[in-house]
């Protein structure tokens, strides 16, 4: 049984009622074999975490054929649901039940023997046709804007791109870049399709699941596959008959950097990294930078390196940033990236609370969603106890919005970079286009990305180096200078981000 055939979907990819809800599933003939059932689980959309979330499960026989009928009713005094009329076999209810505005539906193939999830969709019901409307509003839909690259060639008759990925997320570095190139190809009229393993529920309409990749791809079409984790479709993708097969490289987190806090993703970045040998099985090949780029040389073999480009991985539109001091700013050190321990978050903390000894009312904000909970009770720890941080010292402000970013490179008073693993780092980028001076650990990405600019540094003595980020922010000609060369690294980047690179990977 392959893993590309077990699967589960809701019959409406949203829902437009919290009260009454009907759909259908579809479940493919492999899941309808299984020794497996059916589990349909709810929760607040807004804050589904267990128990407090959570409204409750239901647990069926599997079905005996598919497509099969679902139906919920939720109202203040009980939760009742029912699969092909059918009343479940085991349920759970919360005894206090959450409010709510919204519902996240999981539907769920269970083993029956170990319990482990073999297949899963997920799916929102808001309250009205009203409030669906806003859930999608979320994605700009508008296609036409901002304006990107021209295409400077005209697709095949019949070819479709399908861009495909593990995960598509907004506010997510690979998501974003999908989701632009999606946009870029749509504004040139070339058919495109998006497949992911998961994706934010607001986009799941334009989302279609990566298993079903098989069922949609012509032999015109061509495949862009963006590689940054362990995917266990890869082999059924190779294994596509279509025209071209393209590969966009990321890196893969070193897997030694995570496995304290997360072992499971340091299993999963070692099957990746093992995995990079399978990517010659592409036609063509591209990597986020010359440090990408090398590594998946080294995997494929010195007779495909002179083959890899290397594109940026941002589709940036507008003109290029100028040098201007946006002074005053607040006294604050700004940090963004996704929480995990490769990004070394613990290590801000220690270079600002050395900061503060020259800045005592110095605040440190942090952006970014902290996926993994034993490292963020780490870095709370490391606040409150290792360094005795004052409340609200300390700002995490997990996931913004690009407006609010904005606001943020444009107030903070210097950027702060710990990782020791990186592909690209756009933050960094985007706090020089903000005209932000950038403080970093030179991994070589960091390096390769900053190209000269900035302040790098190759050890992490923290009292050291909070006295040279002290006084280059206190001397205006220094910080002049730094700003200067940061917005002439923009320049120089800006043209290789206008989305004329995938044209090329894709070209006849």
């Amino acid at each position: 049984m392959t893993d590309e055939l077990l699967r589960i979907a809701f019959g409406h990819r949203a829902v437009a009622s919290t009260e009454a809800i009907g759909t259908t599933l579809t479940v493919s003939d492999a899941a309808l074999q299984a020794d497996a059932s059916i589990v349909i689980d709810v929760y607040d959309l807004d804050h589904p975490v267990h128990p407090a979330g959570h409204l409750g499960w239901w647990k069926f026989r599997m079905a005996a054929a598919s497509p099969v009928e679902i139906r919920l009713r939720v109202d203040a005094s009980a939760v009742e649901a029912t699969l092909a009329n059918e009343p479940p076999t085991q349920l759970w209810l919360n005894p206090a039940p959450p409010q709510y505005r919204r519902l996240l539906l999981n539907a769920v193939v269970r083993s029956n023997t170990t319990n482990a999830i073999l297949a899963l969709d997920r799916i929102a019901a808001v309250p009205g046709e009203d409030a669906l409307v806003e859930f999608r509003a979320a994605f700009d839909r508008d296609w036409s804007s901002p304006r990107l690259a021209p295409s400077p060639y005209i697709p095949d008759p019949g070819q479709t791109i399908h861009i495909v990925s593990r995960a598509i997320f907004q506010r997510d570095a690979v998501g974003e870049l999908c989701l632009d190139l999606y946009r870029m190809l749509r504004q040139n009229r070339i058919p495109v399709r998006m497949h992911a393993e998961s994706c934010d529920l607001t986009i799941n309409d334009i989302v279609e699941p990566q298993n079903l990749l098989h069922e949609r791809i012509g032999p015109a079409d061509q495949v862009l596959y963006f590689y940054s984790q362990h995917d266990p479709l890869l082999e059924p993708l190779l294994a596509a008959d279509c025209a071209r097969k393209c590969v966009y490289f990321h890196g893969i987190t070193d897997p030694d950097l995570v496995r304290v806090f997360d072992p499971e993703l340091s299993v999963v970045c070692a099957k990746a990294i093992a995995e990079l040998p399978r990517l010659a099985g592409f036609d063509r090949f591209a990597a986020n930078s010359r440090n990408s780029a090398s590594t998946l040389a080294r995997a494929l073999g010195p007779e495909r390196a002179p083959d890899i480009g290397v594109i940026p991985p941002q589709i940036a539109p507008g003109p290029a940033a100028r040098h201007e001091d946006r002074a005053p700013r607040q006294d604050a050190l700004l940090s963004v990236q996704q929480m995990r321990p490769h990004k070394k978050v613990e290590d801000v903390l220690r270079l600002f609370a050395a900061y503060r000894e020259a800045s005592p009312s110095a605040q440190c904000w942090i952006v970014g969603r902290a996926p993994n909970r034993a490292y963020r009770d780490y870095l709370d720890w490391v606040e409150r106890k290792e360094l005795g941080l004052p409340a609200g010292a300390v700002r995490w402000l997990g996931s913004v919005g690009p407006a609010e970013l904005a606001d943020l490179y444009r107030s903070a008073s210097a950027y702060v970079s710990m990782s020791e693993d990186e592909g690209f780092c756009l933050p960094l980028f985007e706090a020089m286009r903000n005209g932000l001076p950038v403080f970093a650990y030179g991994v070589p990405a960091v390096a390769e990305t900053l190209g000269g600019s900035g302040l790098r540094f190759a050890t992490k003595d923290f009292p050291h180096l909070a006295e040279h980020l002290a006084a280059v922010l206190a001397d205006p000609a220094r910080r002049s200078a730094l700003l200067a060369g940061q917005a002439q690294r923009v320049d120089d980047l800006l043209p290789r981000m206008s989305g004329t690179g995938f044209f090329e990977l894709l070209s006849p």
